[in-house]
């Protein structure tokens, strides 16, 4: 009988250097499976994408921030019904000031531009809003609450710090709980580099324009009308399609948490 599957559920925000991190980790170990929420278009399809990969995978990196609270417990009552190891890593130190958080993340954004499938660097009035929208609905993990009978592990990293030091740190846990080689430095260094190079092709650019065959965009009612629409412009967002809306909360920004309007993932 295998052993149990490592499920990775991260807690962080944009631009803590998940996405770069789970890359290097896959380039290191073509055997663990990285599932970035981005590029799914349907809840129905990410959970699917899970389960398939918990069968066929030691490791699973689930590409999600996973930011609130009810976010995570839809993960951990999903993954309480399979026979997995769930280790939650935190990228946010809750002791780090928001505002130093804040400043990290928009300079790493802005270097990044729009070499992403979903969050345009470049335009940096959204930048801001979306930013500013995350640390607001942040919710740091909190083990006694959300894991009362304490099956997780759990792992602190330090978005403040370069991914190498973050890698190093995950790595140790790969190799003291599954048995996995520690790679050289010379050898991180190559993989985290490759990793930075690497480019978003235009197509998979869910900002560049409106996403097809979605029977609502985000925003709008059910008879396509926008909801707070009193006459006035609103900005558009784009939310792998546009509204004319300002953004509430970040369950209505694709940015790692797939594409929801009013809590509830839309479906195609």
């Amino acid at each position: 009988m295998s052993a149990p599957t490592w499920v990775i559920v991260p807690v962080s925000t944009i631009g803590c250097g998940k996405l770069t991190l789970f890359r290097a980790l896959t380039a290191i170990y073509p055997q663990f499976s990285h599932i970035e929420n981005d590029r799914i278009d349907n809840k129905r399809n990410f959970l699917l994408t899970i389960s398939h990969a918990i069968s066929n995978h030691p490791v699973v990196l689930i590409d999600r921030n996973n930011h609130m609270v009810r976010h995570r417990k839809e993960l951990f009552d999903i993954l309480g019904q399979k026979d997995v190891n769930i280790l939650v890593v935190n990228f946010v130190n809750p002791k780090t000031p928001h505002a130093k958080v804040k400043s990290i993340v928009l300079d790493r954004l802005r270097a990044r531009g729009n070499n992403h499938p979903s969050v345009d660097g470049l335009d940096e009035r959204m930048l801001r809003m979306v930013v500013g929208l995350f640390f607001r609905d942040f919710k740091p993990y909190n083990a006694r609450e959300e894991d009362p009978e304490s099956k997780n592990q759990k792992l602190d990293l330090d978005m403040t710090k370069d991914i190498k030091w973050n890698l190093s740190k995950l790595i140790r846990f790969f190799h003291e709980n599954l048995g996995l080689e520690v790679p050289s430095g010379e050898l991180l260094s190559r993989e985290v580099e490759a990793v930075k190079e690497y480019q978003v092709p235009e197509e998979e650019k869910r900002f560049r324009k409106p996403r097809k065959g979605s029977k609502r965009e985000g925003g709008q009612g059910r008879n396509g009308q926008n909801r707070n629409n009193r006459g006035s412009k609103k900005p558009k967002v784009h939310n792998g399609g546009e509204k004319n809306e300002v953004l509430k909360t970040t369950d209505e920004v694709n940015t790692g948490n797939g594409v929801e309007v009013n809590g509830e993932v839309k479906m195609d």
